[in-house]
């Protein structure tokens, strides 16, 4: 029947009500804990999936260890053993990463890592574990500063190269 509660503990300080539109689980003190004793068991949070059916917003995982986020049943976020998975757009006010003291402190970009900048707690230091030169533009499709590996470092104005490092000194343009 609608309308009713189920009440439990001292004082009647966990509850579980439905009003026929909606259910809650109510509790007036302490912690809410989730336990799942089954090996290798998981822990699933499901709600609507637009479509009329039901599927996964959050899996504890107790298999692997991993708390993964769904958008509409899409993995978004896993957390790992060293860290954690984002797939799609990672969209935030700020990214905080470690001092740079170690190299191991540090952004990666690319397949295999290949571009990498990071802080030495005195210099900003980018990276590239590849064979293309490092390209900064101040404008986008405009070069502004390339340094190339083992060669020179060119500098632009408006587009134009005006300056560049060669092994026997600089060319002006």
């Amino acid at each position: 029947a609608d309308n009713l509660k189920a009440s439990f503990g001292t004082g009647s300080d966990f509850q579980i009500l439905h009003n026929g539109s909606q259910t809650a689980l109510n509790n007036l003190v302490g912690n809410v804990i989730f336990r799942n004793y089954a090996d290798d068991a998981d822990i699933d949070i499901m709600s609507d999936d637009g479509s009329g059916g039901t599927t996964t917003y959050f899996r504890a995982d107790g298999s692997t260890g991993e708390a993964l986020l769904y958008h509409y049943g899409t993995e978004k976020f896993k957390t790992t053993s060293t860290g954690a998975t984002v797939t799609g757009t990672l969209v935030s006010d700020v990214i905080s990463i470690a001092d740079g003291s170690s190299t191991q402190d540090r952004l990666t970009i690319g397949t295999n890592n290949d571009f990498f900048i990071y802080h030495d707690n005195q210099t900003v230091i980018a990276n590239v574990n590849g064979s293309g030169p490092i390209k900064i533009q101040a404008k986008f499709g405009e070069q502004s500063i390339v340094a190339n590996q083992d060669a020179g470092v060119e500098l632009y104005y408006n587009h134009a190269k005006v300056f560049e490092t060669t092994s026997t000194g600089v060319t002006i343009e």
